[in-house]
């Protein structure tokens, strides 16, 4: 999300639809449903966000 500047779970999830290849290499299996808005936003909730700006800063 950070990454495209999506403000919502919903743009996020539309992205990954349309581009397989991104959320593949997001690491979702592209043969299966990807998850749910609530699974989203439940790990967005509870994931500590340090680990994220780690990645994003190197």
């Amino acid at each position: 999300m950070k990454a495209e500047k999506f403000g919502e779970i919903s743009d996020l999830i539309d992205y990954l639809r349309n581009n397989f290849i991104i959320a593949h290499l997001c690491g979702f299996d592209i043969t299966k449903k990807l998850p749910s808005y609530w699974t989203f936003e439940r790990f967005l909730k509870n994931f500590d966000h340090k680990y994220l700006s780690y990645v994003m800063q190197n």
